[in-house]
């Protein structure tokens, strides 16, 4: 499959990174790509219509450029920001999800994330006692329709050959930027305007340099911590990397929860622990 990943010049870290991570991992015969990102200061000179911030606007138009390049490419492709990150089992797990997924009468998947961000907190508990089960029964992967659950996602994402042209269309009509990106692929999702899958157990995850944003200000640090250790432990490859090590969870500020809600997380966790889902 054809990569592609957004990456500001400035982001020398993660360039090296995902090209390293990828390499490593790439025992299929993908193809690794990079795409320069627009910066916030090009977004902000060509004065675009919206409310969104002029770093929002930039992914926007990084992302858009993505999809165009892709237009190169005839089978569907893939496109990463540049703290996606790669593992044993990532490209094998998508292969063999999108066979299955040719071989059914169902409507096609425009696209298809390998890794999202839930909001609500029963699909959590219910994803994972779901990966704990599809782990037990040796199942590599599966496909979890978006259209009816809150998610955001832009990290990752298939885009198939039948939709980018679409999904092009789709983001030249909107009159003004005034929601992010991830945002506006869940709005084309939940209005039916296309039909979006995550593959799951997740086949991506966030490297630990994702936590240095160039987009999100400061006030939202405390959610994306606990969403992205979320979305590293739901991913296929958190074992082999240790990942539920690394959770930064257990580094929080005690502050950061109150007394009922850490007593309710104790709870959960035991029930949890021992399989009563």
């Amino acid at each position: 499959m054809d990569t592609y990943y957004i990456n500001l010049e400035s982001c020398k870290d993660r360039r090296d990174f995902i090209e390293t991570n990828f390499h490593d991992f790439n025992h299929r015969g993908w193809t690794l790509r990079r795409l320069a990102a627009t910066g916030a200061d090009e977004a902000k000179a060509r004065h675009l219509p919206g409310t969104c911030t002029d770093a929002e606007k930039a992914c926007i138009l990084s992302h858009t450029a993505a999809i165009e390049r892709s237009l190169e490419s005839a089978g569907p492709v893939l496109i990463l920001e540049d703290d996606a990150m790669f593992g044993p089992t990532t490209e094998l797990g998508i292969d063999d999800c999108l066979a299955r997924l040719a071989k059914e009468d169902s409507p096609p998947y425009d696209l298809l994330f390998t890794d999202v961000y839930f909001s609500a907190v029963n699909t959590m508990i219910e994803l994972s006692y779901l990966r704990k089960q599809m782990l037990d029964e040796k199942t590599l992967s599966g496909v979890i329709d978006l259209h009816k659950l809150p998610f955001c996602a832009a990290t990752a994402y298939i885009v198939m050959p039948h939709a980018k042209r679409k999904l092009l269309e789709l983001l030249a009509a909107q009159p003004a930027w005034n929601t992010p990106y991830d945002l506006i692929l869940q709005t084309f999702c939940h209005w039916g305007l296309l039909r979006a899958g995550v593959v799951f157990p997740f086949m991506t995850t966030l490297s630990q340099l994702s936590g240095k944003s160039s987009i999100q200000p400061d006030a939202k640090m405390r959610l994306d911590r606990v969403s992205n250790d979320f979305r590293r432990i739901m991913w296929r490859d958190a074992e082999y990397f240790h990942t539920d090590d690394d959770c930064s969870v257990q580094s929080f500020p005690r502050d950061w929860i109150d007394k009922k809600s850490y007593n309710l997380a104790m709870i959960l966790g035991v029930y949890m622990t021992l399989g009563l889902y």
